[in-house]
């Protein structure tokens, strides 16, 4: 058993953070969980029972290693807690998930109608490395990617210069610069992250932009997005710049995207996560569904109010263990399953 039968984390009574506010942003430790007997034990079975739709739970199945199994379980499992606990929900079964062609998954129905704030509620989900991590937003468009440093990451991504330049394409000059000078110890106080860590900090502002929008791999080549990154306001000046938190602006085809907003930190050894904010009219929704549930466009916005929206305050990840994800419904079976296998005769 992993950290995911903790009593304290699956009670149902204490408020989840974030779910009022609509601004949800929560994290598991995936190489932390260790459910016994893999894929095929009773605690994993249990969990995978929860997510409704056939279709998605064969798409976890089809990962052939365990560890992508279970990022790709507790993403799932993230998507349905946090609509079920805005929506004040205790089971999943009434929730219908769906995803765009581009296979953003988003809240069709029901939709927090009665919750004007949250008009236009909608999330987005990422996993690399140790973690994977959900945000959400009431009004603006989310988008969310964790970047894993390269230790975490398969031997087949480099950790050096040579390497990170079959990515030629997707950093702008400017941006590899800033590589280069951290590679060489020669960057700025916001990049004295090294080459690497400078690399994946653009990579996952890129990915956050790309992943709110919808068009991922359509919106090519990621140097069309040019970032720029500065101390978030009220960030401790003192800290070291892997503790602080970070705000960046984009410019698109030279463009400045105005409308836009990212907020980045550092989440658990070496990993990076960037938040994205953006307007509905830059979604990129072949099918039409997603963006029906935009029910505030953003041009419906004053200038004021939508920089309203892109200032607020973009709350840390809250670390969530396991089961939490549980529904309120299924924390009785869920305890049962964890505790019988607990004391039960070893296999």
């Amino acid at each position: 058993m992993g950290d995911s039968s903790s009593s304290s984390s699956s009670s149902s009574s204490a408020p989840l953070p974030g779910v009022a506010s609509g601004r949800v942003r929560w994290a598991v430790n995936s190489s932390t969980w260790q459910p016994a007997h893999g894929a095929g034990g009773a605690e994993f079975r249990f969990l995978l029972s929860l997510v409704p739709e056939t279709e998605e739970r064969a798409a976890v199945e089809r990962f052939v290693f365990f560890e992508d199994q279970k990022r790709a379980l507790l993403s799932r499992l993230l998507c349905r807690r946090a609509c079920a606990a805005v929506l004040g929900l205790r089971s999943f079964q009434a929730l219908e998930i769906c995803r765009t062609k581009g296979r953003k998954p988003f809240l069709k129905s029901p939709r927090p109608s009665r919750l004007p704030d949250l008009a236009n509620f909608n999330f987005n989900v990422s996993h690399e490395g140790d973690w994977v991590v959900l945000a959400s937003e009431p009004l603006c468009v989310c988008g969310v990617d964790v970047a894993a440093p390269a230790a975490a990451r398969s031997a087949s991504h480099g950790a050096n210069l040579v390497d990170l330049r079959d990515f030629e394409e997707q950093l702008a000059e400017e941006e590899w610069e800033q590589v280069r000078l951290a590679a060489a110890g020669e960057a700025d106080s916001i990049f004295s992250t090294g080459g690497y860590g400078t690399f994946q900090r653009f990579w996952s502002a890129k990915e956050a932009f790309v992943k709110a929008r919808g068009d991922g791999l359509g919106f090519e080549p990621l140097s069309r997005a040019l970032f720029r990154f500065q101390p978030l306001d009220g960030s401790d000046p003192l800290a070291s710049p892997k503790a602080r938190s970070y705000v960046a602006s984009v410019l698109v085809d030279g463009n400045p995207a105005d409308r836009w907003r990212f907020f980045q930190h550092q989440l658990g050894e070496g990993h990076w996560v960037t938040v994205s904010r953006g307007p509905s009219s830059d979604v990129v929704d072949h099918i039409g569904e997603f963006a029906k549930t935009f029910v505030r466009p953003t041009s419906s916005f004053s200038s004021e109010e939508w920089e309203g929206e892109l200032a607020c305050e973009s709350p840390h990840f809250d670390e969530l263990s396991v089961a939490t994800l549980v529904p309120e419904d299924a924390i009785s079976d869920f305890l049962r399953v964890t505790t019988c296998h607990a004391v039960g005769p070893e296999s």
